[in-house]
């Protein structure tokens, strides 16, 4: 062997020296270190993974179990059965329940038993008889009674809880007039009343109504307090005009804005109240085909929306889109499957974009107009209904039939809004001029339409999903290169 063989052979590494073999068992203990380490973080992620699924999993799935509804009680129609009741209505907890008759007489009773609570005669010793009933916005608890002197008496029922020591919750209803006990004149020479409708708010009281001989009447008190507090000044306007066909329906918004009538034609006519003095008739629509009747008409919570059920088992949507000239026009936006008997009531939620309707054979139908889904459909009743009112939070209703007895129910309908429709579907929201893609889950106000479509997420995500990799892969690419070809030994 050359001293050039010798020179080479002794600058190779020994790797069998004691120093070697330290070396390569360390290294070997940090490689069984380090892939069971990347081992336990793949499974810890999976696991993650997996368990956010299982959470996600657990949230959505109950906005897609179906509605129930569970037959609570079937008892007599509490208070004077030989009255016809023009009216049924709850407080918030659906443990008291409120009546309304034809003769003007209130009935609070609990809807467990139909036990009274108390009992009010709103007309005894006038001599008025009742001619029309409207109830106000749910919100609102209105009732509105016209008389066949051209009178309307306004009346509010309210319910004050409590908790007396050592008791359960107490709730105690009670009656309030925001015009006065005593019934107004609307109509000066005493025409009977025939149809009415009446909104009221701290600020103004509107009562629209219809006469005998088919004249429009529209009456507003605005109320007015001093600088100071101390004097309340209540002015009147209004006026009354001559309507053509015979009305079957009136309707005015929550608003005090919009006014809308239903005739036996079937058509629609669209007013515009803001000047009391001065109403205009902004459009007349056919709202239902020749030959078919509306049977019902509806607000929707909110008070944009109309819903309207005729005499085929149909129910329509209907509300004002504004047009390129910037005017509103009435619009016909969405309808439900027919059934096979009329409309014969609809009861819409006070704070949802949802309705209950009741048709002749007592079919009845919890419905969303956002979603435009039929939530549930079950016949409840043999024997025709007459009136149909749902809870303040929707999970309660009362039905009365043609054999004066009333049927308690419990609804469950936790999330009717959710389809895929209003998920990934174009949805026509109210006040919008077209149907669109939105999301919009809430508002300061509680009439507001939660618009839930994922569309613009799913966009949005991509859409920033993309971005980021345009920047980010021929930066990582580069900076791979970088790493492998120019970094010094160390450094990388």
């Amino acid at each position: 062997m050359s001293d050039a063989d010798t020179t080479a052979t002794s600058l190779l590494p020994d790797f069998k020296s004691a120093a070697a073999r330290r070396h390569r068992k360390l290294r070997h203990v940090k490689d069984v270190v380090t892939h069971y380490m990347m081992a336990a973080g793949g499974i810890g992620v999976i696991i993650a993974i997996v368990l956010i699924a299982f959470y996600l999993l657990y949230v959505v799935l109950p906005m897609f179990k179906p509605a129930g509804l569970d037959h609570v009680a079937t008892y007599a129609v509490p208070g004077n059965r030989d009255a016809e009741t023009v009216h049924y209505a709850m407080e918030e907890q659906h443990e008291i329940g409120m009546r309304a008759a034809e003769q003007g007489t209130i009935s609070f009773f609990r809807t467990g038993d139909a036990s009274l609570v108390s009992e009010h005669s709103l007309f005894a010793g006038t001599g008025d008889r009742v001619t029309a009933f409207a109830a106000g916005d749910p919100s609102q608890a209105l009732l509105a009674f016209g008389t066949d002197t051209g009178k309307v008496l306004l009346v509010k029922h309210e319910y004050k809880v409590t908790y007396p020591e050592g008791t359960e919750r107490l709730i105690t209803p009670r009656l309030y007039f925001p015009l006065g006990e005593v019934p107004l004149t609307i109509v000066a020479d005493a025409t009977p009343i025939k149809l009415v409708s009446a909104q009221s708010n701290n600020e103004r009281t509107t009562i629209t109504a219809i006469t005998d001989d088919a004249r429009l009447v529209i009456t507003s008190f605005k109320r007015e307090e001093s600088f100071l507090g101390d004097d309340v000044e209540i002015t009147r306007t209004g006026t009354m005009m001559p309507i053509e066909d015979t009305v079957t329906h009136i309707r005015l918004d929550i608003e005090q804005r919009e006014l809308y009538l239903a005739d036996n034609t079937g058509s629609i006519h669209y007013y515009d109240i803001s000047n009391k003095e001065s109403p205009r008739l902004i459009q007349r629509v056919q709202g239902v085909p020749k030959g078919v009747e509306i049977t019902s008409l509806e607000f929707l919570a909110g008070g944009i929306s109309i819903l309207v059920g005729d005499s085929r088992g149909r129910i329509s949507q209907w509300f004002p889109v504004r047009d390129e000239d910037n005017n509103y026009t009435l619009q016909h936006i969405r309808h439900f499957e027919p059934r096979h008997a009329p409309i014969v009531t609809i009861a819409p939620e006070h704070s949802r974009k949802g309705f209950l309707a009741i048709d002749r054979d007592g079919y009845l139908g919890l419905y969303h107009t956002t979603a435009h889904r039929v939530v549930k459909k079950k016949s409840i009743l043999e024997t025709a209904p007459e009136v149909l009112a749902i809870s303040p939070r929707a999970n309660a209703l009362l039905v009365e039939n043609d054999q004066k007895q009333l049927q308690y129910w419990h609804v469950e309908n936790e999330h009717p809004e959710i389809s895929w429709q209003s998920l990934w579907g174009k949805v026509w929201y109210e006040s919008r001029a077209e149907p669109e893609f939105i999301w919009q889950s809430s508002s300061a106000s509680s009439d507001f339409e939660p618009k839930f479509s994922l569309t613009p997420l799913a966009f949005g995500t991509l859409k920033a999903a993309f971005y980021a990799m345009l920047f980010a892969i021929p930066l990582s690419i580069l900076g791979a290169v970088y790493a492998g070809y120019f970094m010094a030994p160390k450094m990388r």
